[in-house]
């Protein structure tokens, strides 16, 4: 089923758009906005911060370069990565276009 289907015959929208691409780098560049992501977000059990955390949120340095509170509050696109059973981890160590390890993936996010 196209991700337009629930739109289109029901008027769902849900606030997000999913894509698939050929490489977590080309998460990246292949971006559909001008300037890319503004504020990229990676899920991990082993991630620095949950949303159950009280200071979720708040701007402090969460793995990434969000030292500013405001990039969390005033975004204009943001993204969510998830990996797969074995996390981003897994899915930084099998891309070779990648130039670091999986145990270096929250640099790639500005939360993790």
């Amino acid at each position: 089923v196209s991700p337009s289907v629930p739109r289109e015959t029901d008027g769902t929208y849900w606030g997000y758009q999913v894509r698939m691409t050929s490489s977590l780098k080309a998460i990246f560049d292949e971006a559909p906005f001008p300037n890319g992501y503004d504020l990229k977000i990676g899920t991990s059990e082993r991630g620095d911060i949950s949303v159950d955390d009280e200071n979720f949120g708040q701007g402090r340095n969460h793995g990434g370069s969000c030292d500013d509170g405001d990039k969390i509050s005033n975004f204009q696109h943001a993204i969510i990565v998830v990996g797969g059973v074995a996390g981003i981890e897994e899915c930084v160590d099998a891309d070779e276009t990648l130039e670091i390890s999986g145990n270096k993936s929250k640099s790639l996010f500005d939360m993790w």
